[in-house]
């Protein structure tokens, strides 16, 4: 499993670092298009937005992944090893539950319900459904990280990190 998470890493990584790259030419493009009269990109709007959604869902797939989201430990540091436990165990069940239930269902919910209305962007030839679809593939990715580190927790493992180790300066 510890290679599926460090190739997961990396390509999460790459479509995050990729979509990032694009979204801020795309709105570099929209801002000269608009000082400029010569230039008449009316798409480079929802271009960002859409790649704005995407490189959001994914990259927050990714600090899940890379145990990089914003948490206080000030309470869980101070338990002894089986609360510890307890306490991995009943994270990883919390987000698991909420990416599964809000995330991935939710999220295929509202991909449909737009996918069936059948709107299109204004600006690009795609419908609208395409927006929300970075939702359930966000979540799925979380379950599968939150079930990975389930895993990690019962066996009393501590929680892997993809990152590679950096050296601190002193």
């Amino acid at each position: 499993m510890n290679r599926l998470r460090h190739l997961l890493a990396a390509v999460l990584r790459w479509l995050c670092a990729t979509s990032l790259f694009a979204l801020l030419v795309i709105v570099l493009l929209g801002i000269l298009s608009k000082k400029t009269p010569l230039f008449n990109l009316s798409w480079t709007s929802e271009s960002a937005e859409l790649l704005l959604s995407w490189t959001v869902m994914l990259g927050a797939a990714l600090a899940y992944l890379e145990n990089a989201h914003l948490g206080v430990d000030i309470l869980t540091s101070k338990l002894n090893p089986y609360a510890r436990k307890v306490a991995a165990v009943f994270v990883a069940l919390v987000v698991f539950l909420f990416a599964a239930g809000v995330m991935t269902w939710g999220g295929w919910q509202l991909f449909i319900q737009r996918y069936q209305m059948g709107q299109t962007m204004a600006s690009l030839p795609f419908l609208r459904a395409w927006f929300y679809f970075s939702l359930p593939i966000s979540g799925v990715l979380i379950c599968l990280f939150s079930l990975d580190n389930l895993r990690l927790a019962l066996a009393g493992a501590p929680q892997e990190s993809t990152e590679t180790p950096t050296e601190v300066e002193s």
